[in-house]
């Protein structure tokens, strides 16, 4: 395949004048004439002598000045990951080789696997460079982002071992995380704001009751915290004798 135009120059020798007829695409075409539309073309030449000798000549060209595509790349781009390596997996369109950082990765067909790259906290990044047939080039920059850290959640009410006479309490808290994604409280979700949490009405019964706090990030890591309250709804007996 050709990356940009073409100019076909047809010659033709013979000892007697010849007589030459051009077809490209089934069109007339001259020699020397620029071709530059996409895709496969044919070109038939045709020559006579004088004497009535016919000479055919057919062939046939590929102009590709597309550049190959990045159909799909996996895990997406900015995904959030907490494993200390990853796999890079996708589907690159119309190309004949692949390099990740330079490295060639081999193509089944439009299908790639390369890997596993080792991940540190933070950000990591890829440049995939496709080629196509004719030389087309396409590059795809990929990024990934390990987080390996657990979130921190504190309990500030109610305090560790309080003594409510009530039937429900409000549950809250501090919470961080860059990547927080949820806390609940004894399963059900808080409201989050900033750094702070709040889950009102959580139901008790009377006795004791364990609080148990959960926060986890879009990482899937999970941090917990825990507080023993007591409750006692139940009013003082009173007897005269």
């Amino acid at each position: 395949p050709f990356r940009g135009a073409v100019t076909p120059v047809v010659e033709v020798t013979d000892e007697s004048t010849v007589t030459v007829e051009a077809l490209l695409d089934g069109a007339t075409f001259t020699s020397g004439t620029t071709v530059s539309g996409e895709g496969t073309h044919a070109l038939l030449v045709t020559a006579t002598d004088a004497a009535d000798n016919e000479a055919q000549l057919a062939v046939s060209f590929t102009i590709d000045t597309t550049p190959p595509s990045f159909a799909s790349v996996q895990p997406p781009r900015d995904s959030l990951l907490s494993a200390s390596q990853v796999t890079l997996t996708g589907s690159v369109v119309d190309a004949v080789s692949l390099t990740i950082d330079g490295q060639a990765v081999s193509l089944a067909g439009n299908s790639f696997s390369a890997g596993p790259y080792t991940l540190a906290e933070g950000q990591r990044s890829w440049t995939l460079t496709a080629l196509d047939a004719a030389g087309n080039s396409a590059q795809w920059e990929h990024r990934l982002v390990r987080d390996a850290t657990a979130p921190t959640v504190t309990i500030g009410q109610p305090a560790a071992g309080a003594l409510l006479g009530a039937a429900t309490v409000t549950v809250s808290g501090t919470v961080s995380d860059p990547h927080l994604d949820v806390v609940t409280v004894n399963g059900t979700a808080s409201t989050l704001s900033g750094s702070t949490f709040q889950s009102p009405s959580v139901p008790l019964s009377e006795g004791t009751n364990q609080l148990s706090v959960e926060a986890r990030d879009r990482a899937g890591n999970v941090a917990q915290a825990s507080r023993t309250i007591e409750v006692d709804t139940q009013a003082p007996t009173i007897a005269v004798s």
